[in-house]
């Protein structure tokens, strides 16, 4: 952001700087007096363009003082060289505007001013008019044989021109004609080229369709049986319609499905490292850099889909998302099992619980070690503020050595320290203190 100039003081016409005002819409206003006494919040812009020099009553007396020592003479019905006044029509910046006709039908507004002194006396023609215009009737110009002249105006002289093909006569410019830009009505470029019989992709062109807004189009035959009405245009470029959109709509359903290799398969040297230590992985043997599990239901070997690595990264990490019901409230996630179809995910005893049976949980293995009073013990110890940034809300009790690797530890309280819920997850998500780091170290 620039630098503040402070206009307090300064002259700009009849206004004075008094002092500056609140800002608006990101512009800085200034307080500012009138000669005649009016005071008005001015943009600061604006009054360093010159787009504003005075009040608007001043404006009104300046205007009518103008119009006193300009008398008003009704130019209606007069005539300037090929202008005929017709009617008054508007004022701009002290200039008074007609609506004046052309003798050759032109109707434009005209200031006053250039009436009066002749520096307007027709829209132009009478310029035109006073160019020699060469005479090209009956001339050739390649396949074009002019007839007569079209049209005389500002762009230029237009001829009709008849073509040896026996179209109906076209109008071309003169210029055109002379530079060799237009020997023919186009149709030199009317044979079309047959592509019956042709491949393009997936695609056999079949016979030529109905002229469209795309120009010439052809009726194709997919490899998938379905028609399609595809344009000439579309058949050339290194990029061309190769199908009816069965194969876009293949790649889509790979895409979407993790199988597709080249676009959305796992990759092993990112994914393996964060579930090996629960997980049998491997190589894909048709494709190094895909990743292989083991089927949780049959144990055969499958690529997973990016997906469902992640829902099994977060169910090991035991992280919390927030349901997307209306109660707002956060929820565990799964543990999200590999399943290589839908059959072994349904037929899975396991399913859509965790590895003990509903109905039965054991005690969280934290639960039996740590003390219940520990957290009061640590919150009044640290007087209920979190010891990074002092909130007083949303408050956890933080184990600096943690409880799985440090079992004697877990119930002293010079071990733990109070911290709010987002710096304790910004120290969890430090290198080697993430929830994975201890899990995998757990399991090793």
């Amino acid at each position: 952001m620039g630098k503040l100039i402070d206009l307090k003081g300064n002259r700009f016409g009849k206004w004075v700087v008094i002092g500056r005002d609140n800002d608006r819409k990101g512009a800085t206003y200034w307080k500012c007096k009138c000669d005649c006494g009016n005071i008005k919040s001015i943009d600061g812009s604006s009054l360093r363009s010159g787009d504003s020099t005075q009040c608007t009553e001043c404006r009104k007396v300046n205007l009518n003082k103008w119009l006193q020592e300009n008398k008003f003479i009704d130019l209606t019905g007069m005539r300037f060289g090929k202008w005929h006044v017709i009617n008054r029509s508007y004022d701009k910046n002290k200039a008074r505007y007609w609506l004046c006709k052309c003798d050759c039908g032109v109707i434009r507004n005209v200031s006053g001013s250039m009436l009066k002194k002749g520096g307007s006396i027709s829209c132009g023609c009478s310029k035109i008019g006073t160019i020699n215009v060469k005479d090209l009737t009956r001339e050739r110009f390649g396949k074009l044989v002019v007839i007569k002249q079209a049209s005389n105006s500002k762009s230029g002289v237009r001829w009709w021109c008849q073509c040896d093909c026996g179209s109906k006569p076209i109008r071309r410019m003169a210029a055109s004609l002379s530079s060799g830009k237009s020997l023919n009505c186009g149709c030199d470029y009317k044979t079309i080229k047959d592509l019956s019989g042709k491949k393009f992709g997936k695609l056999t062109v079949i016979k030529r369709s109905k002229h469209t807004s795309r120009g010439v189009s052809w009726l194709c035959k997919c490899e998938c049986g379905n028609d399609k009405i595809v344009a000439s245009n579309d058949f050339s470029g290194g990029i061309y319609t190769q199908s009816c959109g069965c194969a876009k709509l293949d790649g889509i359903k790979q895409y979407m499905s993790g199988r597709f290799l080249g676009i959305d398969a796992s990759l092993y040297d990112v994914l393996s490292p964060q579930i090996k230590f629960a997980e049998k992985t491997r190589r894909d043997p048709e494709n190094k850099k895909a990743l292989q599990v083991k089927c949780t239901k049959c144990k055969k070997w499958f690529t997973p889909t990016r997906s469902q690595v992640r829902h099994r990264v977060d169910g090991l990490n035991q992280r919390v998302h927030k349901d997307k019901s209306r109660t707002g409230k956060y929820r565990v996630s799964s543990e999200g099992r590999f399943y290589c179809s839908d059959e072994c995910k349904q037929s899975c005893s396991i399913y859509g619980q965790i590895e003990w049976p509903k109905g039965f949980r054991p005690d969280n293995y934290r639960n039996e070690i740590l003390d219940p009073d520990l957290n009061i013990l640590v919150l009044n110890r640290d007087s209920y503020q979190c010891q990074k940034c002092g909130a007083t809300e949303d408050l956890n009790v933080h184990h600096i050595e943690g409880v799985a690797q440090e079992p004697m530890l877990a119930n002293d309280i010079d071990n733990c320290i109070t911290v709010c819920h987002s710096c304790h997850v910004e120290i969890h998500s430090q290198p080697g203190c993430t929830y994975f780091d201890y899990q995998r170290e757990a399991c090793e």
